[in-house]
């Protein structure tokens, strides 16, 4: 990805701030509410989807079986295009691994209270067996948002097999280490990029530095270590396999570089190239057991290049999609001065 050191940023030509593009928020404990859109159908085995779709509930299902087979603690990812059927596939695949036993419970996590509202009503119409449950401000009778049920209690969530929820309700129970419904999770899915908490770069530039600063005893190792890793970024397209700096970092590295090596550790890192130069970047997501959650999203690579300041309008344009093979159907008119078409979810 090449940058043009003359070219306006996505930030700039909003009229915001750094901050206000990055928009990092520590506390985020307001859940965004969204609108509700009526389905005809929510039974999701009465739904026939195109064969682009079924080629992703495929895939979906191959990287959800992926995920609870990993014995790896890191995030993982899944990305495909909007409306090629992420959250259907998702839906129809935790649903078979519950009911064959290879899951017992499982986490959903949704943007909007809203997203909570539909994947409820797609997932407990398609698995009616299943026990699943809607967690969130509308649907304990906090108003918002008109729901099926708004008199959900704890004690009832604590039993759930599926539990759906907001981006923000999880960052709220692990920031406070206070996991209302429990941790028995054995399977955790975020739908959609969550906003991040965080994020930081880390340059060739700062490596050698580094290394300069620290050149005695085992820190002088490490920081050569780090050094040596990110001269090699700079000529490997590939994948470069995890550094063993990054298991043990010493404490007394500053923070931007435990930082660092917190993110490389846990896959929350991703490159951005400006010209020859490639620099890494990370994200803090605070999501809850990230270490045994997929996280499905259209912008996976167009929300790193998001955490670059420098990222512009002409570059997001480039981030497109193939929608052939994707078949789209009418709705309702909700509210009443919108009408349009859906894809499949």
């Amino acid at each position: 990805m090449v940058f043009d050191e003359h070219e306006e940023t996505l930030g700039e030509s909003m009229g915001m701030t750094l901050e206000e593009f990055l928009g990092f928020e520590e506390d985020t404990t307001e859940e965004p509410v969204g609108v509700v859109f009526d389905n005809d159908t929510y039974d999701l085995f009465k739904v026939d989807f195109s064969n682009a779709v079924l080629s992703t509930h495929r895939a979906i299902a191959d990287a959800l079986e992926a995920r609870v087979g990993s014995k790896s603690e890191v995030l993982r990812f899944y990305s495909d295009f909007t409306g090629r059927g992420k959250t259907s596939g998702a839906i129809l695949s935790l649903g078979e691994m519950i009911e064959s036993g290879q899951a017992d419970r499982v986490l959903f996590l949704t943007r909007e209270i809203a997203g909570v509202e539909e994947v409820y009503r797609h997932f407990s119409n398609t698995w009616p067996n299943i026990n699943v449950i809607p967690w969130s401000g509308a649907h304990r009778g906090e108003g918002k948002i008109d729901v099926i049920r708004n008199n959900i209690t704890r004690d009832e969530a604590k039993k759930a097999q599926v539990v759906i929820s907001t981006h923000a309700a999880g960052k709220l129970w692990r920031k406070h280490g206070d996991y209302p419904l429990g941790k028995d999770f054995d399977l955790v899915l975020i739908d959609e990029y969550p906003d991040p908490v965080a994020g930081g770069q880390f340059h060739l530039s700062e490596a050698e530095a580094l290394s300069e600063k620290y050149y005695r005893g085992p820190m002088g190792e490490q920081a050569q270590a780090v050094r040596d890793w990110m001269r090699e970024l700079q000529n490997n397209r590939g994948r470069i396999p995890k550094p063993d700096w990054a298991k043990g970092i010493d404490p007394r590295f500053p923070k931007e570089v435990r930082e660092l090596a917190e993110a490389v550790r846990q896959g929350r890192s991703f490159v951005v190239t400006r010209g020859k130069h490639r620099s890494l970047h990370w994200s803090k997501l605070n999501m809850p057991f990230e270490e045994r959650a997929l996280l499905c999203s259209a912008t996976n690579e167009l929300e790193g290049w998001q955490m670059d300041p420098r990222v512009s309008l002409n570059h997001l344009k480039e981030h497109r999609g193939a929608y052939s093979g994707v078949s789209a159907h009418p709705f309702r008119q909700h509210p009443p001065t919108c009408s349009g078409a859906f894809a499949h979810l």
